[in-house]
């Protein structure tokens, strides 16, 4: 008995697994070529329009500068997934076309960073595409506090980069398939069927909008969205064949009615077979990155090992000698200064010391004061200068440490 019960749970969680993925739809948020009008998913902001069968993330006419892009209407609830997009991207002579893959906690607006704010909360993707046609890829993470504008070369604030050549067949414009995949704190970029990053240890929480902007100059550096597609990195479609209902069997024996079964069950197998292969890759993968971060782990070890007490001692005592003989320094600066002040001082209200004392001396004499006091002034500079570095490498690193605990 408790076998046959095990045997029909079985089969009772087969059929309930072919119910619940015959009622997702994995292909949401989905803009098809075929079809002009936009998915209630997805809003146009301003700027954007629909274009034949493309989406034009700017407006087509005009010469101004000009922004625009597309949103999802509503924010993100896979904890993993897959968002795919063909975007077309002219190729000008002398010139640069570019556009921003974004996964943000609010929606952009018009700004300076690929046609969007700066001072983002979330991941940036941007794509820039010269005229040679080869399309530079950066990864952004920002918390909010960082101003991405101020930077003038935007790898310095980059976790991910890599160029792309152009495809053969790419003149006047390029198509660049991206396929960008998140799952379990590990984000992947593929470019064409290239792998562009991929790069572990990232949290993206969920509740975020996904959006693709761009910037434009002129009528010549407009980049079109030829498809779109978001979906949950977890959906699995099952066969047709296996979701559909089963037909009615006339009643004609029982061998029938077995041979009908198994082949029901025979394709649940192979399904669920295939599931499992999957799944054995997947783990393959994580080991395979487990091994590479004990390598990591021990190398940062042995590195720390080397930096022992001893070192770390003469490091501070080398800093507080330097930073006690400016002291002492100051302090015989100031007497001397004092001292020639005083005797400076005497001999001006001394009637008899001033007809002893030439104007040369004596102006001799308060030169040498001045110089004392610019010289106090400036040890006091470097003292001052030397506690301001400290304070902003202090600052520096307390800001770095607060934005990789939000999503490194």
């Amino acid at each position: 008995m408790h076998f046959c019960s095990s045997i029909f749970a079985i089969l009772t969680g087969i059929a309930s697994l072919g119910t619940g993925y015959a009622a997702l739809n994995p292909d949401q948020l989905n803009f098809e070529r075929s079809d002009k009008q936009l998915p209630h998913e997805w809003t146009i902001s301003e700027g954007a329009e629909v274009v034949d069968t493309s989406i034009a993330l700017t407006q087509v006419s005009g010469r101004s500068y000009r922004t625009g892009g597309l949103w999802t209407s509503s924010t993100n609830s896979f904890k993993s997934w897959d968002l795919s997009a063909e975007m077309i991207f002219p190729i000008v002579e002398s010139s640069e076309s570019s556009a921003g893959m974004w996964y943000t906690r609010n929606k952009g607006v018009s700004g300076p960073i690929v046609g969007s704010q700066d001072g983002w909360d979330g991941l940036l993707i941007t794509y820039t595409v010269d005229s040679s046609g080869k399309v530079t890829v950066r990864g952004h993470l920002n918390d909010g506090s960082l101003q991405l504008s101020l930077y003038t070369d935007p790898d310095m604030q980059a976790f991910a980069k890599c160029v792309i050549d152009k495809p053969v067949s790419a003149s006047p414009s390029a198509l660049y398939d991206a396929h960008l995949h998140y799952e379990h704190n590990v984000l992947k970029l593929d470019v064409n069927g290239q792998q562009c990053f991929e790069a572990p240890g990232i949290a993206l929480p969920t509740d975020f909008w996904f959006g693709l902007t761009s910037a434009s100059a002129s009528q010549n550096d407009v980049v079109k969205i030829d498809s779109l597609h978001l979906s949950d990195a977890y959906a699995v479609k099952l066969p047709q064949s296996a979701v559909e209902q089963p037909q009615a069997v006339a009643p004609s024996g029982g061998a029938v009615m077995s041979s009908q079964l198994n082949k029901e069950l025979n394709m649940h197998y192979e399904f669920l077979k295939g599931e499992l292969s999957r799944l054995e890759s997947r783990m393959d993968n994580v080991m395979s990155r487990l091994n590479e971060l004990s390598v990591r782990l021990k190398s940062v070890y042995e590195f720390a090992s080397r930096l022992d007490e001893s070192t770390l001692t003469k490091s501070s005592k080398g800093y507080d000698a330097l930073y006690d003989t400016l002291v002492q320094n100051q302090q015989h600066i100031r007497l001397l200064e004092e001292y020639l002040q005083n005797a400076v001082n005497k001999y001006e209200n001394s009637q008899s010391s001033l007809n002893t004392l030439t104007k040369a001396e004596t102006q001799h004499l308060k030169e040498l004061a001045m110089k004392s006091h610019s010289s106090s002034r400036f040890t006091n500079f470097l003292l001052f200068l030397m506690g301001v570095t400290g304070g902003i490498i202090a600052l520096y690193l307390i800001r770095k440490d607060r934005r990789g605990e939000k999503y490194l």
